[in-house]
């Protein structure tokens, strides 16, 4: 039972990372929101891809993290208007 929640800890702890990345991409002018975007669709996509591959649970986790993470980047950007 620890062990679910300890990785659900390293799962979605990273999330804060995903915003704080959202954050600083949008503000670099030749990133801008289109291709933060597009890089984390990227991600998702080939973190998508990899779970094929997965075999160990340090993979799977490994992975639901990533993927988490870009989540969140692209999700700020499709719902909330940053100031520029």
């Amino acid at each position: 039972m620890s062990d679910t929640y300890e990785q659900y800890l390293i799962i979605y702890f990273p999330g804060i990372i995903g915003a704080i990345l959202a954050l600083a991409s949008i503000q670099l002018p030749l990133v801008g929101r289109k291709w933060s975007l597009v890089f984390s669709a990227l991600c998702q996509g080939i973190s998508m891809a990899m779970y094929t591959q997965v075999s160990s649970t340090a993979a799977y986790v490994g992975l639901n993290a990533l993927e988490y993470i870009m989540q969140t980047v692209s999700d700020n950007f499709r719902t909330h208007r940053f100031q520029y």
